[in-house]
This record gives C-alpha cells, structure tokens and sequence, in this order.
C-alpha cells in the first residue's frame, strides 16, 4: 500500500499519518481516483494498472495472458474485484499500524456490491 503512502513504522507520528491517509483514502472511496485529493479521474489511480501488470499480466504464463478473452477488455466485475482488494488493504491500517485480516466475503460483500452498482 506504499502507493497511498503508508510506512510500517511504529513511531507516533507514523501512526497518526497512517490514520489520516485511511480515513483520506476511505472517505467517499477516494482510493480509487486519479486524484483522491480532488477525486477527479474515476478508477484512475495508478495502483490498478500495478495491480493488473503485476498479477494478471505479469509473464506469458499469468492469466489475463492466457485467458485473453475474459480480460479484453477488463470486465466490470473484475475492477469491482480490484476496488474490492484495495478498499481491503487500506482498511487493514486502520489502527494506523498494519494488521492482517483474512479477505472474507462477508467482511467485503457490501462494497463490493457497492462498488458494482457503482461501475
């Protein structure tokens, strides 16, 4: 999540930062934008394009390599997914420190659907 900013640094001022940037980041899902300061520029952060070239587009054996068809082009249910994940990472700083959280569908499914009606 260094993309928003985060350090995984238990000084107070870390912390506090780490804080600020989830709740900047969660207010109105402004993570997303191009520019969450202005949230101008939907879906455009940079952080979805890493997302797709380092796991589904990383080597001639990743899937959206293989199974072209279903990522050409990228489906909505697939950004919903992505928006999914990153809403998910941020949230495991919450406390301003990183806690891992097991990614459950009962724990995400609202804003994913949220974010599907959304898209």
């Amino acid at each position: 999540m260094s993309n928003y900013g985060f350090r995984d640094n238990w000084k107070a001022r870390h912390v506090k930062k780490n804080k600020k940037i989830t709740a900047d980041m969660g207010a109105g899902f402004a993570f997303h934008y191009k520019d969450p300061k202005t949230k101008t520029g939907y879906a455009g952060n940079v952080i979805f394009s890493n997302i797709l070239s380092r796991t589904w587009f990383k080597d001639a054996s990743s899937p959206g390599i293989i199974y072209k068809q279903y990522f050409d082009p990228i489906s909505l249910e697939t950004l919903a997914l992505m928006f999914s994940l990153v809403d998910f990472g941020i949230k495991e700083w919450d406390t301003g420190r990183y806690v891992p959280k097991a990614f459950k569908e009962q724990d995400i499914i609202h804003n994913h659907e949220a974010f599907h009606a959304d898209l």
